[in-house]
């Protein structure tokens, strides 16, 4: 537990010891919730051939409730709030594959699915560990309507098995302990009992997208990053990536309890606070066109390390990655099969691939924390007052740019009117932007390649390329897009 912050002068009661003990083997009645390796699919697979492992792990301490003064200052509320949640474990079966590197991310509170997906091949590839915990649930969460299934995290567990998770312990309607928890989360990875034991931990990394990167940004702003802090003195955590989410958006800070309202996109609390480790933040168009001034600079050097990444042709959960455990699991719970979510609209979503650029900026937050060396720097996108500044072919000016985008073969945005798609719904979180694919004009593309689909793979090789090079993309992502656009290619110039 977090016993001060040294950012607030912040005084906690000192708590008992953290503990993390291994749930039971999984069996076919005795399934991990969301398990990231369910026999008989594509993701155990894909950890079965990387020689990978995953576990679960329950995790046990005592935490405080935060609120805020009259001042806005953080303070005890409640203190040694006893929790035990749940931990996701995913490591190299041989530990000497382990890179020393690991991968921490909270759970986001929509049934507890954790960003595993986005950051898997990156992870495999290099030997890191990935860490997840379940911090609690939100507002949206709280509001849903009742149904079958409970959509917050800290509920959906007992429901699913009851007995398997009759250990978890979460204050009813309360997750202003989550601070502490997820500070535990991160200590308990280095500890010489913890659930990492055994493998030496040289770098802790903490990602999250939307709602657990405002949890992330809330954290460090809060001065829970300064206290989180090993003997010596140096930050559990070593570097922060925060993914769709900005200070300004609506949901880009997390209440610090359960009663605390979301303060406002104006409140002096939002703007990023410096710190003695890099940060990057990843944001989509959908973000990007909220971020108020004004905003973080890019700086290669702590305190304040620095990037913002805006990247057009992306909306707000856009990546394809997508896993299906979650829908087997409540079907197999129900006894009903859950129906494919339909999408009558005769355009595509994007296939700019988020999780791709991701995966980049870790390597890059990796280098930066370890090495010095800084990432690159990118230009802002382009808006004006809300809406996108766009080129001749529709497409969002600015940013880091896709090779999607600088070598078309469509525009990235709404469907044209009359399509029928992306009804405006009201909706628990965020808006989102709609972001369809939607084909150029051959006669456009004739414009623009006038050796036709050669002439376009041989720019679109090029722009991929050059990506790589400045280090937007890794290689693999790299080879994988440009065998995607030989697809698009056949069918666009056909």
């Amino acid at each position: 537990m977090i016993r001060h912050l040294l950012a607030l002068s912040l005084i906690a009661t000192p708590a008992m010891a953290d503990s993390v003990r291994r749930a039971p083997e999984p069996t076919a009645t005795s399934q991990i919730w969301l398990d990231p390796g369910l026999p008989g699919t594509p993701e155990a697979a894909a950890l079965a051939k990387a020689g990978y492992i995953r576990e679960e792990w329950f995790q046990t301490g005592t935490a405080n409730v935060y609120s805020y003064d009259a001042a806005g200052r953080v303070v005890v509320e409640r203190a040694d709030v006893p929790y035990t949640t749940r931990v996701i474990v995913i490591r190299p079966r041989d530990p000497k594959r382990f890179s020393g590197t690991v991968q921490l991310n909270p759970f986001h509170p929509v049934m507890g699915n954790s960003s595993w997906g986005t950051i898997a091949d990156y992870a495999m590839e290099r030997g890191d560990a990935f860490v997840g915990v379940m911090i609690g649930a939100d507002d949206n969460t709280r509001r849903a309507p009742p149904g079958p299934v409970p959509m917050m995290a800290t509920k959906v567990l007992g429901w699913f098995n009851p007995h398997r998770y009759a250990a978890i312990d979460w204050p009813a309607d309360e997750d202003g302990i989550r601070w502490d928890v997820f500070a535990d989360t991160a200590r308990l990875i280095r500890a010489a009992d913890g659930p990492l034991k055994g493998l030496k931990v040289t770098r802790t990394y903490a990602a999250g997208w939307s709602f657990t990167g405002s949890f992330l940004r809330t954290f460090i702003n809060s001065g829970f990053h300064d206290a989180a802090r090993m003997p010596n003195g140096r930050p559990l955590i070593d570097g922060y990536l925060m993914g769709i989410s900005s200070f300004s958006f609506r949901s880009g800070y997390v209440p610090i309890n359960s009663r605390s309202t979301i303060p406002p996109e104006t409140d002096p609390r939002r703007p990023n606070v410096p710190i003695d480790v890099p940060v990057i933040e990843l944001q989509s168009e959908n973000e990007a066109i909220t971020n108020r001034e004004p905003q973080s600079p890019d700086r290669d050097t702590a305190p304040g390390a620095h990037r913002l990444y805006e990247v057009p042709g992306l909306t707000h959960g856009s990546s394809r990655r997508r896993g299906t455990v979650s829908e087997r699991q409540i079907a197999a719970r129900t006894g009903q099969s859950q129906p494919a979510r339909a999408d009558s609209c005769p355009f595509a979503q994007t296939d700019i691939d988020m999780a791709a650029i991701a995966s980049a900026a870790h390597e890059n937050l990796d280098r930066w924390s370890r090495k010095g060396v800084a990432p690159p720097r990118a230009q802002r996108l382009a808006h004006d007052a809300g809406v996108q500044r766009r080129d001749a072919d529709g497409n969002t000016l600015g940013g880091v740019r896709p090779a999607q985008i600088t070598v078309p073969l469509a525009r990235y945005g709404a469907a044209p009117e009359g399509s029928g798609c992306d009804p405006v719904r009201p909706g628990l979180g965020s808006p989102s932007i709609p972001m369809r694919r939607v084909p150029l004009a051959r006669a456009r593309l004739d414009q623009l390649y006038p050796g036709g689909k050669a002439e376009y793979l041989r720019r679109f090789d090029a722009a991929i390329d050059a990506l790589v090079a400045q280090r937007w993309l890794r290689a693999p992502d790299a080879a994988a897009q440009k065998a995607e656009a030989r697809t698009f290619a056949e069918e666009a110039f056909k």
